[in-house]
């Protein structure tokens, strides 16, 4: 399953429209020059879930609605074939090589200029998952719905410190999200009463 935390102010707007999957095309910000002001984290572009741990979504909620946050549980919705796994060894270390390489990494850093948020690391991390998701489609005709990694969170009061969190997945398509197979938890749901 797939756990996706939020406010209950979007809760409620996700309830009434469904949800929006924020996706920007890499490259045409740096053809276009300018900044763009909506942060990416480091799976890249997408709707940001928590794999099989209802707790972190709730965790995250929490971060921005500390009374009632809310967590929708969705199935496992991305095919496996476009389902980019940075958790299995060998195509992280594709990325890695990928991410290795000058030229890409000097591509991502000019991209890096118009979309970092506040210098974050994991930005930077995103730009080259995006460029690598443009290089997959490109070389091997890939289209990838959804990206897989374990992730870091910031921890509080450390300016730059991150420590360890869960797995989490982006779903880079509205469209596969049935909203008649989502449920919604509550905090007596994931911790009981």
């Amino acid at each position: 399953m797939l756990y996706h935390g939020t406010t209950q102010l979007n809760a409620r707007r996700i309830e009434k429209d469904g949800f929006h999957v924020p996706m920007l095309d890499i490259l045409n910000v740096e053809r276009n020059k300018r900044n763009w002001n909506k942060s990416i984290g480091s799976l890249g572009y997408g709707l940001y879930t928590f794999e099989n741990d209802p707790q972190l979504a709730y965790e995250f909620a929490s971060k921005f609605d500390p009374k009632n946050p809310v967590v929708f549980e969705l199935p496992n919705i991305i095919p496996e074939k476009n389902l980019l796994d940075l958790t299995d060894p060998d195509t992280n270390l594709l990325f890695r090589k990928f991410c290795e390489d000058e030229r890409n990494s000097k591509h991502g850093e000019r991209i890096y200029d118009h979309v970092r948020h506040r210098g974050k690391v994991k930005s930077y991390a995103g730009v080259m998952t995006e460029l690598f998701i443009i290089f997959l489609k490109k070389k091997y005709k890939i289209t990838t719905l959804g990206v897989k990694r374990w992730t870091e969170t910031d921890l509080p009061g450390v300016r730059y410190g991150v420590g360890a969190n869960g797995i989490e997945v982006t779903v880079r398509n509205a469209q596969l999200i049935n909203m008649g197979k989502i449920n919604i938890l509550r905090r007596e749901d994931i911790y009981g009463s």
